[in-house]
C-alpha cells in the first residue's frame, strides 16, 4: 500500500532497480521513527542540522550520508503515519536545498574550486526546479530518474570530503554527471510538453 502512495507522491516514478531496493530499505529504517511517532517534518529539519558540522570538519563527511538517509525516510514516515501534506512536501524540498547548500559550502570551506561547485550545485537545483515546475504545471509523468539524483549528489559530496587526494577529479566527475542529468531531464520535459 505505502509503495503505491510513494510512487504517486513522486510523479509516478517506476519502482525498479535502485528505487525498488531503496524502498525496501527505507521501510525498515523508517520503522523506529514511526514506532516512536516522530514527526516527518522534524526528520526533514534534522537533515539540515546534521549537515552543519561538515562545514567545519571534513572528517565528518559521513554526516552527509546520515542526512541523506534521514531525507530518504521522512516521506516514508509521513506515508506510514498518514501524515502526508503539502506543507510537509514543501518542508522536505526546502530542507533538501538547504542541506545541499551546506554541503556546497563545506566543499568551498576546504578550498575546492568555487566555479565547479557552483556549476555542480546550480545544475542540481535547476534539475530539481524543472521537475517541480513541470509537476506544478500538471505534467505528472516527469518521474524520470537521472544518473544524478539527490543520493548520487550526496555520495559524490561525501567522497569529495572524505578523499582529499582525489577531491578535484571527483568533483569534476560529479559536475559532468550532473550536467548530463540536467540535459536528460530538460529533454524529457521538452518532449512531454511538446516544446
Amino acid at each position: 500500500m505505502s509503495n503505491e502512495r510513494w510512487v504517486e507522491l513522486h510523479s509516478d516514478v517506476e519502482v525498479k532497480g535502485i528505487v525498488k531496493y531503496w524502498l525496501i530499505i527505507a521501510k525498515y529504517l523508517a520503522w523506529p521513527f514511526v514506532a516512536f511517532r516522530i514527526s516527518p517534518n522534524l526528520i526533514s529539519f534534522s537533515s539540515i542540522l546534521i549537515s552543519l558540522p561538515t562545514i567545519f570538519d571534513r572528517s565528518l563527511w559521513w554526516l552527509v550520508i546520515v542526512a541523506l538517509i534521514l531525507d530518504g525516510i521522512d516521506g516514508r514516515v509521513a506515508i506510514e503515519r498518514k501524515m502526508e501534506s503539502k506543507l510537509g512536501s514543501l518542508i522536505d524540498s526546502i530542507s533538501d536545498r538547504v542541506s545541499e547548500f551546506i554541503w556546497a559550502l563545506a566543499l568551498h570551506m576546504f578550498g575546492l574550486n568555487g566555479l565547479l561547485i557552483s556549476i555542480f550545485i546550480g545544475c542540481a537545483w535547476v534539475q530539481e526546479y524543472l521537475r517541480a515546475r513541470a509537476g506544478g504545471l500538471g505534467y505528472r509523468k516527469i518521474g524520470l530518474v537521472t544518473i544524478s539524483e539527490r543520493p548520487t549528489r550526496a555520495i559524490f559530496i561525501a567522497l569529495t570530503l572524505a578523499m582529499a587526494k582525489f577531491e578535484l577529479p571527483i568533483l569534476i566527475l560529479a559536475t559532468i554527471v550532473q550536467l548530463i542529468s540536467l540535459i536528460t531531464i530538460t529533454r524529457k520535459i521538452k518532449k512531454e510538453i511538446n516544446l
